[in-house]
C-alpha cells in the first residue's frame, strides 16, 4: 500500500509547490482587479512643480495674508495639516528679532530681510523681497521680483514670477526658475536653472535695467543642408564656413571666426575658439570648451563638462534651448535662453 501511494503523494506535493508562486497571477487572470495603466507623473518634469504645490498648500491662508497687509500686523496661523505659518503684513524691513524661523513664513508686502537669517521652512513673498547677506532659505516662492544678497543659500528650490537677482558666492540648491530673467553674480553655484533669459555678470545691475544689458538675438532658418560624417577629427580653420550638419568620430576644433550652418556632434572633446558660431546644436561625448563671444542657437549637451567663456550667447529669446552636463563652468557676461542643467555642479566664474 505504501509503495503505491508514496509516489503519488510526492508528485502532488511537488506540483503544489511549483504552482504556489503562480497563484497570484492565476487569480489576477481570473478576477482582473489590478489590470490598468501605469501611473504617470502629472508634472511632466516641470521645474516649477514644487512651487505650484506650495502655492496650492498656502491658498487657504491668502485671505488672512491680505488682512495682515491691510492692518500692517504680524499674525500666526495654522494650516489644515497642523503646520504653523507666520503671516507678516509689515512693509519694508523685517523688524522681528528672530534670527531663525522654524515655521512657514508668508510676507504680504515688500520685504527687506536682515543679514544671517535662517528660514527652516518654506518662504512665500506676495510682493518683492530683498534678502540680506548669508540668508538661508529652505525654499522660496516669490510672486514679484526677488533679490538675494551675497552668500545666500537656497537648500531646495526657488521660483520667482518676476525677475531674480542672485548675489555673488550664493548657492541655489537643486532648482531655480523665473518667469522672466535670472541674473547671477560671480562665484554663484547652481544645478538646474530655467528662465527665458539667464545672465551672468561681474557687477549687479538693477533688475529693471537688466533686460537692457542683453542684446537681442534673432533666429534665422535656412534650407535643409543634409548631414556629413567624418571618420576622425574635424578641424575648421579661422573664418571657414561649413554648410550642413556634421558628425565626427573624433574631436572637433573650430578656429576663431569659424561657422557651421547646422549642428555638430563629436565623439570626443569639442573646442570652439573666439567668435565661433553654430546655427544648430553642439553635442559631445567628452568636454566642450566654448571660447569668448561665441553664438550657439541649439542645445549644448556634453557627457563630462562644459566651460563657457565671457561674451557667449546660447539660444535665442524666441527659441530657448538647454545646456546640460555633469559640470558646467560659465564665465561672467554670458547669456543663456532656456535651461542650464548641471547634474553634479554648476558655477559662475569670478
Amino acid at each position: 500500500m505504501t509503495s503505491v501511494w508514496a509516489p503519488l503523494a510526492l508528485t502532488a506535493v511537488t506540483g503544489a509547490m511549483l504552482a504556489l508562486p503562480l497563484a497570484p497571477a492565476l487569480v489576477e487572470v481570473w478576477r482582473r482587479k489590478d489590470a490598468g495603466p501605469l501611473p504617470v507623473r502629472g508634472d511632466n518634469g516641470d521645474i516649477r512643480n514644487f512651487a505650484l504645490l506650495f502655492r496650492q498648500r498656502i491658498e487657504p491662508l491668502q485671505p488672512a495674508l491680505i488682512s495682515c497687509a491691510q492692518s500692517n500686523s504680524v499674525v500666526e496661523a495654522r494650516l489644515e495639516n497642523g503646520d504653523y505659518a507666520l503671516l507678516i503684513g509689515k512693509d519694508g524691513a523685517c523688524n522681528l528679532d528672530e534670527e531663525r524661523f522654524s515655521t512657514l513664513v508668508l510676507f504680504a508686502r515688500q520685504a527687506l530681510l536682515h543679514d544671517q537669517v535662517i528660514f527652516e521652512k518654506d518662504v512665500y513673498a506676495a510682493a518683492g523681497l530683498c534678502g540680506g547677506r548669508n540668508n538661508i532659505f529652505r525654499a522660496l516662492l516669490g510672486e514679484n521680483n526677488v533679490t538675494l544678497a551675497e552668500a545666500s543659500q537656497v537648500l531646495r528650490w526657488i521660483h520667482v514670477e518676476g525677475e531674480l537677482a542672485v548675489g555673488r558666492n550664493s548657492d541655489l540648491g537643486s532648482r531655480c526658475s523665473s518667469q522672466k530673467v535670472i541674473y547671477f553674480g560671480p562665484g554663484c553655484r547652481f544645478q538646474r536653472v530655467h528662465a527665458p533669459t539667464i545672465a551672468t555678470s561681474n557687477s549687479a545691475p538693477l533688475l529693471s535695467t537688466l533686460s537692457n544689458c542683453i542684446p537681442p538675438t534673432h533666429a534665422t532658418t535656412g534650407p535643409n543642408l543634409g548631414r556629413s560624417r567624418i571618420h576622425g577629427s574635424l578641424h575648421l580653420g579661422s573664418g571657414e564656413v561649413l554648410l550642413g550638419n556634421i558628425v565626427a568620430t573624433g574631436a572637433i576644433c573650430i578656429e576663431e571666426g569659424g561657422r557651421i550652418h547646422g549642428s555638430a556632434k563629436g565623439n570626443g572633446d569639442i573646442e570652439l575658439r573666439r567668435q565661433t558660431r553654430i546655427d544648430g546644436s553642439l553635442i559631445s561625448t567628452g568636454v566642450i570648451r566654448i571660447g569668448a563671444h561665441c553664438m550657439i542657437k541649439g542645445p549644448v549637451p556634453a557627457e563630462h563638462e562644459i566651460s563657457i567663456a565671457p561674451g557667449t550667447r546660447i539660444g535665442t529669446p524666441g527659441s530657448p534651448t538647454t545646456v546640460s552636463a555633469p559640470r558646467i563652468r560659465i564665465a561672467p557676461d554670458c547669456v543663456v535662453h532656456g535651461t542650464l542643467w548641471a547634474r553634479l555642479e554648476g558655477s559662475v566664474g569670478e
